[in-house]
């Protein structure tokens, strides 16, 4: 559930949203790179978790199952550790303030699931 609602928000977020700069989402390097890095985020997302997608009305993924190979899993940590490392040299005093709120959204969204890549592990139990 809580990956719904984190996929809901970085959806409805106006860094996701809109590519075009305007007055509320200002231009300039930290902010492209934010967009960027929402959309591989929310790309890789969807395609590791491709029932998300469809649940969210994106059907580029309508073809996958959920891989949950020992291989597919460690693609996926690492994707994730690099887009946080690469989220973390997003200069953020250089964002408006909405887009520092999809930015500290974005790295709970990593975190959220590095935790259950490395310590929950559902797949293992249910």
């Amino acid at each position: 559930m809580r990956t719904v609602l984190l996929v809901t928000l970085l959806a409805a977020s106006p860094v996701a949203a809109s590519a075009v700069p305007d007055a509320a989402h200002p231009a300039g390097p930290a902010a492209d790179r934010l967009r960027r890095l929402t959309a591989v985020y929310v790309d890789g997302l969807f395609r590791a978790k491709p029932h998300l997608a469809s649940y969210l009305g994106d059907r580029r993924f309508d073809a996958l199952v959920q891989d949950l190979s020992p291989a597919a899993l460690a693609r996926r940590e690492r994707e994730l550790v690099a887009q946080g490392k690469a989220l973390s040299r997003v200069e953020r005093d250089r964002l408006g303030p909405e887009e520092r709120t999809d930015a500290a959204i974005l790295a709970d969204g990593i975190a959220l699931e590095l935790l259950e890549l490395r310590e929950i592990r559902e797949w293992t139990w249910n």
